[in-house]
């Protein structure tokens, strides 16, 4: 087998020949070239719709020095309706996002130069007017297999993808070939080797750069099985090592290799339990090789419209930063993409478990289109691709289905469920977010899985300033959706929106920031809503660097704040936010933006989703000091406790021992009303983590900077820096020139604290360009 990447393309557009990228997008060839105003800027999204609205052509021209028996060209992705030809002839038609398509070109290939043309249909020629079915922000949408949130959601453009968006590759044979491999394991060390060859042969298998044997294998599905000696386990981040076993399978026939495969798997299991917790309520648990972990996590989206333009860089470091936040977990959401290859092989690799949605979102099963025979292929082709990674933890039918009942009542969903559980049997199906026993509910506390948070219900109650409460109501026993919002930095507003119109807020900021199109008040926008809730919070807002440190450490507070209390909530097993990264220059619900800064609530989150937790909650009306732990092992140790003024004076002081087994939350005191001290401090001994609670709301206080800050070292992946609090500092904020990564950053040191802050990716020489601020300071950039 002989495999060539397609990789020199030409695009024809408006009857001019430019320059093209595949995989990539015509958009971002057209931008490239000149050819058009950059669509992610001010509002040229706007005008840039237009150009989708013509056919687009690739061409790629190709020399072969021999013909095969068997020759196919494969096409990964193409987004979304396309004819194929190869020397003038068409070849096939593509219709689906999320379908991979292979075509047999063997009778139109020739000896010497060969040509591919791809002629790229617009979507709007595919869809009419008539009704098929609810859905928000669009529903035209509902009619097309493909990414969803490319017609416009409450944080993205309508500005929807158009070209080939994974790779293309032409695949020559003599006839003998493996056409699929998958390796099935059970943790025993049992192992089933699936494959579909095309000829006869045999198949030579290695495990981990040891020889398993030869086996003869025939046209069609095989399956032999072979057994790994002592197996180690695969483990979530946070919880054991992600060992991944290599394997290759080579394919051999008259003394020669045919074919050959390469590939990993890990031994894991995964499972959810599901007890009676009481009453009616159910628990909703991850476990992980018999072991319960806490899912600690949050929502991917696709990284641009634009997807097949998205670098491998952007998963890389997107993907670096969840790990190093302590994450278990990552909703791949249902209005997005079944994602590229790299990103399930990047977090097989960082131990996070992937919650798979299937590309359904915010609708009705659609009306009249034969959806049903539509999807069968792609289910059959994405959930074949899936099972061969370890990352994936569950799979779900889709976001938010408009419906109450989507078991009983729609016929797609009873197709997502024979299919995940035909070929993905190991892994529970559900058949959308949030579902539990009462159907579809967004804020159902009884059981399975909820998308609730206090942003809008402390807005609609004028009462934002007293978020906890809000959070108090929340019973939920596993958040696959918590959403708060906060701004993005002003650098990152700089790449989006014209120095013009950077301040005060206005349609630009609007047309970037959006808006929830149910949201019962009109022209409520994102943006204007964290200006109110920035100004609840803080006080008054006088200038454009006044709203972002206002709003960004307002979003911090309160997603910590959630994550806080469902650690703290013995019944909860997981938590994700609404939402992780963004697809376009925008500042509302990400924790990292579209330019992969690190937005406060990262930081807040990071903090929070420490494996051992010790937290003052709102339970039921009253606090008290509570600790969790995530951990894999028991804890035993000391946590001290009490009141302080904010000039360091120590008001009141306790210690008391803590024994706490895995997966256990313990209220350590349940505590009484002060009318002294400024706020409540709280740490373990042994430094693992420490926490404050202001007692006045935040507005009463006031402010200092008062901060020594020394070199300490260089290491190899940056230096190291030592932070000295000479009064209470809130909000320390490590910042430089360019994007960086810290330890730690956005947060508060008592009086005579000392920190080292470990800074990422500078050196010695660089760190006269380092600043550090606290809340009292102009965060200007």
């Amino acid at each position: 087998m002989k495999r060539t990447l397609l990789n020199d393309w030409k695009l024809y557009y408006g009857g001019e020949c430019l320059s093209a990228q595949v995989p990539g997008d015509i958009l971002l060839d057209l931008y490239r070239d000149g050819k058009m105003e950059d669509p992610y800027y001010a509002d040229n999204a706007i005008r840039a719709c237009a150009y989708l609205e013509k056919e687009a052509e690739y061409v790629s021209v190709f020399t072969l020095k021999n013909l095969t028996q068997k020759a196919v060209l494969i096409f990964e992705g193409v987004d979304t309706y396309a004819d194929i030809y190869v020397n003038g002839k068409l070849i096939g038609h593509t219709e689906n996002m999320f379908l991979k398509y292979a075509f047999d070109v063997s009778q139109a290939l020739v000896v010497g130069e060969n040509t591919v043309r791809v002629r790229m249909l617009p979507v709007s020629r595919f869809v009419d007017d008539e009704y098929h079915g609810r859905g928000c922000f669009s529903t035209k949408r509902l009619q097309l297999r493909k990414t969803q949130c490319h017609f416009g959601w409450d944080w993205a453009p309508n500005l929807h993808g158009y070209g080939i968006w994974l790779p293309v590759t032409l695949e020559c044979s003599d006839g003998n070939s493996i056409e699929y491999d998958y390796i099935q394991p059970c943790n025993d060390g049992k192992i089933k080797i699936v494959t579909e060859i095309c000829g006869n042969g045999d198949l030579e298998i290695e495990i981990g750069g040891k020889d398993y044997g030869k086996y003869p294998v025939f046209n069609g599905e095989n399956v032999i099985e072979v057994h790994v000696e002592a197996p180690e386990l695969w483990w979530p981040n946070g919880y054991g090592t992600q060992r991944l076993y290599r394997y290759i399978l080579r394919l051999t026939a008259d003394g020669a290799v045919k074919d050959e495969r390469a590939g990993r798997f890990a031994f894991r299991e995964v499972k959810i339990e599901e007890n009676n917790i009481g009453g009616n309520k159910r628990e909703f648990a991850f476990t992980v090789n018999g072991k319960r972990i806490f899912a600690r996590g949050s929502n991917w989206v696709p990284c641009s419209n634009q997807t097949g333009a998205i670098p491998d860089e952007e998963y890389q470091t997107l993907l670096k930063y969840a790990k190093d936040a302590g994450y278990t977990m990552l909703r791949n959401w249902g209005g997005g993409n079944y994602e590229k290859e790299l990103f399930y092989d990047l977090c097989d690799e960082y131990g996070i478990l992937v919650w798979q949605d299937l590309m359904f979102a915010c609708e009705d099963a659609p009306e009249g289109v034969n959806i049903v025979e539509r999807i069968k292929p792609e289910l059959t082709y994405q959930l074949k691709r899936l099972r061969r990674h370890p990352c994936i933890g569950i799979i779900c039918g889709g976001n938010e289905w408009a419906t109450d009942n989507p078991y009983n009542n729609e016929p797609v969903l009873s197709v997502l469920k024979e299919y995940s559980e035909r070929f993905i049997p190991e892994l529970r199906f559900i058949p959308s977010s949030p579902f539990g026993d009462s159907g579809f509910k967004l804020d159902d506390s009884q059981s399975g899985d909820s998308h609730v948070s206090s942003f809008f219900a402390g807005f609609d109650a004028n009462d934002f300033q007293n978020f906890r409460r809000y959070i108090d109501n929340n019973r939920a026993q596993f958040y696959s959706e918590c959403a708060v919002l906060g701004s993005c930095r002003i650098r990152s507003l700089k790449k989006f929106i014209p120095k013009t119109a950077l301040w005060p807020i206005n349609d630009i900021w609007d047309f970037h920031f959006v808006k929830h199109p149910f949201d019962p008040v009109s022209g409520r926008t994102y943006a204007r809503l964290e200006y109110q809730q920035a100004e609840i919070m803080f006080g008054e807002i006088t200038s454009l660097e006044d709203f972002v440190k206002k709003s960004m450490i307002t979003h911090g507070e309160t997603l910590g704040a959630e994550i806080d209390y469902a650690r703290m909530y013995k019944h909860c097993r997981g938590f994700m936010n609404w939402m992780y990264n963004d697809n376009w220059g925008c500042g509302t619900w990400s924790v990292v933006d579209k330019y992969m800064e690190l937005k406060p609530a990262y930081y807040y989150q990071k903090r929070s989703y420490k494996p051992m937790l010790v937290r003052y909650v709102l339970r039921d009306g009253k606090w008290g000091l509570y600790v969790a732990n995530d951990a894999m092992q028991p804890y035993k140790g000391k946590v001290t406790y009490g009141v302080k003024k904010l000039d360091g004076t120590v008001l009141e002081e306790q210690s008391v021992c803590v024994e706490i087994e895995p997966s256990e939350v313990v209220c350590v005191t349940e505590l009484c009303e002060t009318q002294q001290g400024d706020y409540r401090f709280a740490s373990f001994d042994d430094g693992t983590d420490t926490t404050v609670l202001f007692l006045k709301e935040q507005i009463q206080y006031s402010w200092s900077t008062d901060l020594d800050v020394r070199f300490v070292r260089e290491t190899e992946e940056g230096i190291e820096i030592l932070l000295k609090a000479n009064a209470y500092a809130r909000c320390v904020f490590v910042d430089y020139p360019t994007r960086i990564v810290c330890s730690d950053n956005y947060f508060d040191m008592e009086k005579g604290e000392e920190k080292i802050v470990r800074v990422e990716g500078i050196t010695k020489e660089n760190f006269s360009q380092v600043s550090v601020k606290t809340f009292a300071d102009v965060w200007e950039e």
